[in-house]
């Protein structure tokens, strides 16, 4: 077998090297000139870890992570409105919660990877079925044959629109802003995420280790901001936030929509399969977006190397990823909606059912998160 992978991102990377380790043929093709990190920061939830465990690649992450031992939901003075303690799932797994700049993920997966496997400046233009075979096409003029193809290549896939032209994507109307500050945190925040809800605006924060932090803002019905008019709009939050913004470059804030991909078919046509956004973009209010990528990965590349056709292989992994990554789309969905209410009733039940859900509760939602699907 010989596998295509378009999509040389986190979800695309990590399907590189379990095939690697797998001793599973491939060659990663990637639009870009160079990897270029957008978005900043990352969380590698327990079940993103346990991948990377089995992929032989813990330790090099925790040379270059930040630990996260708790996340809380607060109000916008910060004060805390929900606690998830995460020590019980590090002892359950023998694994941490990791924050990791995107930059870093990235060059420790290419540092795994043999030399020459990921080309760049590799844009995907069109692709056609011969025989047993697959045909390439990329605006450079290049071609590639390959008996497989998996599409990793984002939430504005080039595969899945060749193969599903009647896929659409899902807004909900809410503006994301990313930053990386230079910040100094107090040490008793440096292994915290947070996740302040306002009415129709939230704020994040996310130690990225001593002096970084990535942040992220969202706004309903949201517009393009210049960083004075996003200080602004985020006057009434504690005053870390204005801190946070000021300390990052204008020019390295990245803005973007947010949307979800529903797609309700198999994510596999034949010897085509998608993966990762390609084939479930969500929301990004559970945390969980790369990390259903990379579990998504691993498990088709264990599908991959237990059954020889691969068609079937595309099926069981489908069949074995589906429920669960169905629940979190929906629940990352839900999440984003009910954080973004605006009247003042509605928000003041929201926070006090956030208050009063008993721990544990929590502790069992996550727990379904961390749970790694099997074949």
């Amino acid at each position: 077998m010989t596998m295509s992978i378009v999509g040389g991102g986190i979800g695309g990377l990590s399907l590189a090297l379990a095939l690697h380790r797998r001793k599973i043929y491939f060659q990663v093709f990637e639009q870009a000139e160079q990897l270029v990190p957008v978005g900043a920061g990352i969380l590698l939830g327990n079940n993103v870890m346990q991948v990377y465990e089995r992929l032989q690649i813990r330790s090099q992450l925790e040379k270059v992570a930040n630990p996260i031992h708790h996340l809380h939901i607060t109000r916008p003075d910060l004060r805390p409105l929900s606690k998830v303690e995460l020590a019980p799932f590090v002892k359950k797994y023998g694994v941490r919660n990791l924050a990791i700049h995107r930059a870093e993920l990235q060059q420790v997966l290419l540092d795994s990877l043999p030399s020459g496997s990921v080309q760049l400046g590799k844009a995907l233009e069109g692709l056609s079925q011969e025989g047993q075979q697959l045909h390439l096409r990329f605006r450079d003029a290049s071609e590639q044959l390959c008996t497989a193809l998996v599409g990793a290549d984002g939430i504005h896939s080039q595969v899945r629109k060749l193969i599903f032209p009647d896929s659409r994507l899902r807004s909900a109307r809410q503006l994301c802003w990313r930053g990386l500050a230079e910040f100094t945190l107090p040490v008793a925040d440096q292994h915290l995420v947070r996740e302040a809800w306002g009415r129709g605006t939230r704020f994040g924060i996310v130690p990225l280790g001593r002096k970084q932090v990535y942040w992220f803002a969202v706004q309903s019905d949201g517009v393009p901001l210049a960083k004075s008019e996003l200080s602004e709009l985020f006057a009434d939050y504690h005053p870390l936030v204005a801190d946070l913004i000021a300390a990052t470059p204008a020019n390295s804030i990245h803005t973007a929509g947010l949307e979800e991909l529903r797609l309700d078919r198999p994510w596999n046509k034949d010897n085509i399969c998608l993966l990762g956004d390609a084939a479930h973009a969500m929301t990004p209010n559970m945390g969980q977006g790369a990390g259903q990528a990379i579990e998504d990965a691993y498990l088709l590349a264990t599908a991959l190397d237990a059954q020889p056709e691969v068609k079937a292989a595309f099926q069981a992994y489908y069949k074995a990823r589906k429920k669960k990554v169905r629940k979190i789309v929906r629940t990352s969905w839900q999440i984003g909606q009910m954080a973004h209410w605006r009247s003042r009733i509605p928000v003041a039940v929201r926070n006090s059912l956030l208050r009063m859900t008993p721990a544990w509760v929590n502790r069992q939602q996550l727990a379904t998160v961390f749970k790694l699907d099997q074949l």
